[in-house]
């Protein structure tokens, strides 16, 4: 029995490759993180060489200009996790840790502002004594927003509190040589990360909700440290409306806290609770990176004589001190990655055996 060739199904015929658009394509992979490019560069290859017109010697501008897009997305994003889950749940760890402990210094810087403004103060004293709180109000906002749920919203309002806090040590940076040195910039940048940290945190969150379990629990407890953390600065606001004094301590040093030794046990205690947790150590590294900025930067150690006067802080000292954020952001991402890889290796021989 003869089948006609017309009643098959088209199937399309393989095309020759040219070797010189395997080799562009893998250049461009390069540019994507380790950990990302292990997982789905050979994935993310043969997609491209299947899209690809047959004789293309080159890769087309487009998928240049996306190629690029997402590799800088995903270094944007490679602090968080290699994967969605964990980026989600480092999200929520940040989150939960920083609207918490950013609560203290934004009630600090607004709660001054209110008093100054509540003492007949102006707008010039307001930007001397607390330069960032235009910043911290925001973030406050923010996490008012995201304590109701809202979480798109409230990454749109904390992603304006970071821009903002932005162009004020950019601003206080460029009149830092006559207005006063570039102490109060270098003690701001930690802020600023952590603001930023905080923004890209709520990002990721309301662009991957659903993707992990315990959907529910987590939202929970990002909620409760929202407005935990918004609650401080909305008390010293009132506080100063009412004349009554602030309840926060004054800040001293963080050089005098460290010598009773609490921080350093409390830093050792935190960090290893989160590498045993699955979940929570995915968060580790942008906190590790937030905590050094702010410890270093508000220390004589980035003086541009060690420990003298911090009135000799230069440009220098600003990209050492992001430098050495950066830099501890990438150790403790490698750490964790690794100890992400044990922990899967032994589930694996546990199940083997």
């Amino acid at each position: 029995m003869s089948t006609d060739r017309r009643d098959l199904p088209d199937v399309p015929e393989p095309h020759a490759v040219v070797p010189a658009l395997v080799r562009d394509y893998r250049r461009l992979l390069r540019l994507f993180p380790f950990a990302y490019r292990r997982a789905h560069g050979a994935e993310m290859l043969g997609h491209l060489l299947d899209a690809a017109a047959p004789g293309r010697s080159r890769p087309a501008r487009g998928e240049v200009v996306d190629l690029l897009r997402a590799a800088a997305r995903e270094w944007v994003l490679a602090p968080l996790g290699s994967t969605a889950e964990r980026r989600r749940w480092g999200a929520v760890g940040v989150l939960v840790v920083l609207s918490v402990v950013l609560g203290y210094p934004a009630a600090a810087s607004i709660g001054g502002a209110a008093g100054i403004l509540g003492r007949g103060g102006g707008l010039h004293g307001v930007l001397a004594f607390a330069p960032l709180a235009p910043g911290w109000a925001l973030w406050t906002v923010g996490l008012l927003t995201l304590a109701v749920g809202t979480v798109r919203g409230a990454a749109v309002v904390l992603g304006a509190a970071a821009g903002t806090s932005w162009v004020l040590l950019g601003g206080m940076a460029y009149l830092g040589p006559s207005g006063g040195g570039l102490f109060p910039v270098l003690s701001g940048l930690g802020w600023g990360l952590a603001l930023t940290a905080t923004a890209m945190a709520a990002g990721v969150l309301a662009g991957l909700q659903g993707l992990a379990q315990g959907r529910r629990r987590s939202e929970r407890a990002v909620r409760v440290a929202a407005a935990l953390g918004a609650l401080m600065p909305v008390v010293a606001v009132v506080r100063a409306a009412l004349g009554v004094p602030a309840w926060f301590p004054e800040y001293a040093s963080p050089v005098t806290d460290l010598s009773g030794g609490t921080v350093v046990v409390g830093t050792c205690l935190l960090v290893g609770g989160l590498l045993v947790a699955r979940r929570a150590r995915q968060a580790l590294p942008v906190l590790a990176g937030v905590g050094a900025a702010v410890v270093v930067g508000r220390t004589g150690l980035m003086g541009s004589r060690g420990l003298e006067p911090m009135d000799v802080v230069d440009v220098g000292n600003l990209w050492a001190l992001l430098a050495i954020a950066l830099v501890v952001t990438a150790v403790a991402r490698w750490v964790v990655n690794r100890v992400d890889e044990l922990s899967e290796v032994r589930s694996t021989v546990m199940l083997a055996g």
